[in-house]
């Protein structure tokens, strides 16, 4: 029986997240307080200029106190369009962009009310393309996790290329800019998905190892 791994849930995360769930059975935080600045409301793509953060806008308020479920999205803005604008100009010409690109503006144009539904539909969006098992959820919330590995907060904006992580092996795979830019890691998975298509889910297995 696989270990277990308490983690948060981001939003179109990247393939160290997704990674975790080559080794061990996953665990979504559903019961946590949100924290800001974080991958729970913005995601990396890759761009002809270099990597670009996309994020959610979210409701004013004292989100960093707010139950997860409870955090609500901003929509005075028409972000949804904005994103899906980037993300066609980025990853147009992309492979397998034709293949996928309409899932990901469906996810976008769906609007819900709260960030955690937005982030669900993204992560079940990825879980099928890259072949991967439904996780469970917390029922509440501890600060100590001792049934298994607790990876919550590990994977940051600011932090990812500096934590250490055990369990990772980047391993570089062609993409859209490799040229220009090289390669460039900690992307979004839609990154993998829109390069490499049906071919994905065998680059991701590569990230994950045994410590």
């Amino acid at each position: 029986m696989q270990e277990s791994l308490l983690i948060e849930l981001q939003l179109f995360p990247c393939l160290q997240y997704l990674s975790k769930w080559q080794g061990f059975s996953v665990i979504l935080e559903g019961e946590e307080h949100y924290r800001k600045g974080s991958f729970r409301n913005r995601y990396h793509l890759a761009t002809a200029q270099g990597p670009l953060a996309l994020s959610v806008p979210l409701e004013k308020g004292k989100h960093q106190q707010l139950p997860v479920r409870e955090v609500k999205i901003d929509y005075k803005k028409d972000w949804p369009k904005q994103h899906w604008r980037t993300i066609e100009t980025a990853y147009g010409k992309a492979p397998f962009f034709d293949y996928y690109g309409e899932e990901v503006r469906a996810i976008l144009e769906q609007r819900p009310s709260h960030l955690f539904e937005l982030n669900w539909a993204a992560l079940q969006f990825l879980l099928e393309h890259f072949q991967l098992a439904q996780p469970s959820f917390s029922q509440e919330f501890s600060h100590q996790f001792e049934q298994g590995v607790d990876f919550r907060n590990q994977i940051r904006p600011q932090q990812q290329a500096k934590t250490k992580d055990p369990y990772l092996e980047l391993i570089p795979y062609p993409q859209l800019f490799e040229d220009r830019l090289g390669f460039l890691p900690h992307l979004s998975a839609l990154d993998l998905l829109f390069c490499m298509g049906p071919e994905a889910p065998y680059y991701l297995a590569q990230y994950f190892k045994t410590p």
